[in-house]
């Protein structure tokens, strides 16, 4: 992911303004083609060897730090080798073993002949199957990977995940993001938002105003204690989800520079930015798939369901992530799973939750994902249950039972 020393930005009256590159530009859509045909070409190649092609390229190049950023999306979108690491302590202490005894021997291990001879005992006392050992013993450096294949990306899809790069830079300088979207948000929409803000674990609070706009609130990275650098690429990761929404404001507060100055950054449904995440359906985590599937098979009388019901609209407060429905009685209660929270993200919660008396409503909280200074750990109530791990089936039912008892 680009950074903020990879971009060009201006500050100007407080707020930081990019220069997008026109997907359909001639100049920067022949760059593009040439890079992804350099790539297509690099396969099989160690990142170093192509780290080099790029370098060495005499493509007339308009802009060497755009040139520069385009080459680490690209090289980002890659698929590389991954290491066999299993095997380097052992090669690497049986290598010197062997250098050492050579030398003893009057052979300097850097001459040709003696360094095949090492490498070629070691890989057959070790019973190792490689080509070249010296390729092996080296293999954990991010630089000999070998490249398997590149993005399949035409000129114009790249230009846009670079204009997308340039955002996701600036997003990582946040300490709060606004993000509203309007009331005609159909309801898919939002629950769609929510899925990839939960993914990302990410501190949010939904609210509608009197309009019945959404409006979140998001923590950056610069607002929490610990976490930051995680933190601050999943807040930049979500950047291609909100733009799966027809229209959106989005203005977050940053910590911009090496004087640490104050400054607003915007992004709309205007910009022309375009995602490359699949706009149909809605994303299901893993986690929230495997909850389901064991409240199916361990629960009776009760059924569990993440798709859009009439709860999602009954309050402006709180989506939940699961409907859990009496099969018999037709009573359902909300779920909602706070993955990660601060102490001032939980006290809104948890102030909504006591604000809607009588909302039938589970909010369900993970003991490790406090990203605050301090930890604090309430006692359950009917309303509220803490997990170390994942939410308990068990916990989940009984809580839902109790909670029906009293509709």
């Amino acid at each position: 992911m680009l950074t903020v020393s990879d971009i060009s930005a201006r500050i100007s009256k407080g707020h930081v303004q990019l220069s997008y590159l026109e997907h359909q530009h001639p100049v920067w859509s022949r760059l593009a083609n040439w890079l992804l045909e350099t790539i297509r070409q690099e396969v099989g190649n160690k990142l170093s060897t192509i780290s080099t092609t790029l370098e060495d390229s005499r493509f007339p190049v308009p802009d060497q730090k755009i040139y520069a950023a385009l080459c680490k999306i690209l090289l980002d979108a890659c698929t590389f080798s991954e290491p066999k690491t299993e095997d380097l302590p052992l090669l690497r202490e049986k290598v010197f073993t062997l250098a050492a005894q050579e030398r003893k021997k009057g052979n300097l291990p850097t001459e040709a002949e003696t360094r095949t001879r090492i490498f070629s005992t070691a890989l057959n006392e070790l019973q190792l199957d490689c080509d070249t050992g010296e390729d092996l013993l080296y293999a954990d450096l991010e630089t000999e990977r070998k490249l398997l294949k590149g993005p399949n990306w035409n000129p114009e899809r790249f230009l846009q995940r670079y204009n997308i790069g340039l955002a996701q830079a600036v997003m990582l300088q946040a300490k709060k993001v606004k993000l509203q979207l309007p009331k005609a948000t159909p309801q898919i929409k939002i629950r769609q938002l929510i899925r990839w803000l939960n993914f990302r674990r990410l501190l949010f609070i939904a609210t509608k105003n009197d309009e019945g706009d959404w409006n979140f609130e998001l923590d950056g990275p610069l607002s929490l204690f610990r976490s930051t650098t995680k933190y601050g690429l999943q807040l930049a990761l979500l950047l291609p989800a909100v733009l799966l929404q027809k229209e959106f404001e989005m203005e977050a507060e940053l910590t911009w520079g090496k004087k640490n100055t104050r400054a607003f950054f915007h992004i709309s449904s205007n910009d022309g930015l375009i995602s490359h995440l699949d706009n149909e359906g809605i994303y299901k985590p893993s986690e929230h798939i495997a909850l389901m599937d064991q409240f199916k098979k361990k629960v009776q009388d009760l059924e569990i369901s993440d798709e859009i019901g009439d709860m999602d609209s009954i309050t402006g407060l709180m989506v939940p992530d699961f409907i859990i429905k009496d099969s018999k009685t037709g009573k359902t209660i909300g779920v909602e799973i706070l993955w990660a929270w601060n102490q001032e993200t939980l006290a809104k919660k948890t102030d909504q939750l006591s604000k809607s008396k009588g909302f039938p409503y589970i909010l369900a909280i993970h003991e490790k994902g406090n990203l605050g200074e301090t930890k604090i750990i309430e006692e359950t109530t009917q309303n509220i249950i803490w997990f170390k791990s994942s939410p308990q089936v068990k916990q989940l039912a009984d809580q839902a039972t109790a909670l029906m008892s009293c509709i």
